[in-house]
């Protein structure tokens, strides 16, 4: 069976995120894994049949190989599971900073900028009350990965941005009066100070970075 035009298009979104993540052109790349250049377009434009289980396994092991970039099929295929991994840019970047004599403030910005570029669909926020300490303190910088998929929720705390309103971080739960709609707690020192019930969501992401700056 072959796989529906939207899949093939999403498929060579992920693929073209790695390599724009490397800064490679669709030639260079192309040349560095040995794949034809023609078979690359195909696979990142969804033409004559995108990218299927045999190309996404080849390209699993092409990343690895020529470019330590650890992923998985299902996520190349599908897009579950976790996000690519690039050790190699962790490690420059650190070396990098590590050159610089830098505030806590340009520090901060360097490692979101890091998150954002190995991460697929992210978003940050930086926390503005205290009502979920001493988990998030009022200007904590969280950031994660949105989920557009309600139905995925499987975190507890997220930046969740309601559909009417400012996106905020809250625990989030679904409410089973209905698919559509989510509660949002707050806690502060383990107590539900504020609970919002029946609310619905344009996005949630579960966070995965946090960085506390005491003096900016």
């Amino acid at each position: 069976m072959t796989d529906n035009k939207e899949i093939l298009l999403a498929r060579g979104e992920r693929l073209g995120s790695i390599r724009n993540i490397l800064k490679l052109t669709r030639r260079k790349f192309s040349e560095r894994i040995n794949i034809p250049y023609s078979t690359m377009q195909n696979w990142e434009m969804g033409l004559n049949g995108g990218m299927n289980e045999k190309g996404a396994n080849k390209l699993v092991g092409k990343l690895a190989e020529h470019f330590n970039v650890i992923t998985t099929i299902y996520w190349l295929l599908y897009g579950q599971g976790e996000s690519p991994y690039f050790p190699n840019l962790i490690i420059n970047q650190s070396k990098e900073l590590e050159k610089e004599s830098l505030s806590e403030k340009d520090i901060l910005k360097q490692e979101l900028l890091l998150f954002h570029r190995l991460n697929i669909n992210t978003v940050d926020l930086t926390v503005a009350d205290s009502l979920m300490e001493p988990i998030f303190f009022k200007g904590d910088k969280v950031a994660g990965k949105k989920y557009p998929n309600l139905n995925e929720l499987s975190f507890n705390f997220c930046i969740v941005q309601p559909l009417y309103g400012e996106a905020v971080v809250r625990e989030i739960n679904k409410n089973f009066s209905s698919p559509e709609l989510f509660d949002l707690t707050a806690y502060n020192n383990g107590k539900i100070i504020l609970t919002h019930e029946k609310i619905k969501i344009s996005y949630f992401a579960p966070v995965l970075w946090l960085r506390r700056i005491l003096n900016i």
